[in-house]
């Protein structure tokens, strides 16, 4: 716990626009933010990483930053029953009074999807590539040696049957390649050096089974 947090007060603009040209559906947004007494969460601020020695994580005030970042979407109708859908964003953020980056920002992310109906089924794929956390958008003032994960690509399978009105029943093939990786908010704090990276990777090739009903 952090009792000394402040509440923040910001200043931002956001700037958003939406189109549609025949089959194809539209979204663009940027955005840019001033922020004081910005609280910054799950900041890691001690700790290895072990089990003698866990990580440590805090709620944390940062005195001014500056938040920009923007995000598109689009969605085409390939047919009556196949949808292509992508989307990227991408945020930047820094702590102006130590002029430095924020550790809670995440890296770059795309993501495409493809769905096709066929009567009661439908079936889709999802590409997800989220983009390297690069050492210029790390701030090491706690974590000199801070592990920096490096870009990855997933591909998810999924399938799913409307048994009837209010029961659907839907299954997926998770990180079919079988893709190590690491989310980045899994791994703040951590060194690269440490012995137990490969304990905070992402899982792997997996299946997920649900059966939904609404009353």
């Amino acid at each position: 716990p952090n009792p000394n947090l402040r509440p923040e007060k910001s200043r931002t603009f956001e700037l958003g626009a939406r189109g549609q040209h025949g089959a194809l559906q539209w979204l663009a947004t940027a955005f840019t933010g001033r922020y004081r007494d910005f609280i910054e969460d799950q900041v890691a601020v001690g700790g290895t990483g072990t089990v003698a020695d866990p990580l440590t994580f805090q709620s944390v005030k940062r005195g001014r930053v500056r938040l920009n970042g923007f995000e598109l979407e689009g969605r085409w109708a390939l047919s009556p029953a196949t949808t292509l859908r992508a989307s990227y964003g991408q945020t930047e953020g820094r702590d102006t009074v130590l002029n430095q980056p924020l550790n809670s920002v995440n890296p770059e992310r795309l993501v495409l999807g493809l769905d096709h109906r066929l009567q009661q089924w439908t079936l889709g794929a999802r590409l997800t590539h989220t983009g390297a956390k690069e050492p210029g958008d790390i701030d090491r003032s706690n974590f000199a040696q801070q592990f920096a994960p490096p870009s990855w690509t997933t591909l998810d399978l999924s399938a799913s049957w409307q048994i009837n009105r209010s029961t659907r029943l839907s299954a997926a093939l998770q990180n079919l390649s079988n893709e190590k990786y690491w989310q980045w908010s899994n791994v703040q704090g951590l060194p690269g050096n440490s012995a137990v990276l490969d304990a905070f990777t992402a899982p792997g090739r997996s299946l997920a089974l649900a059966l939904v009903t609404t009353f």
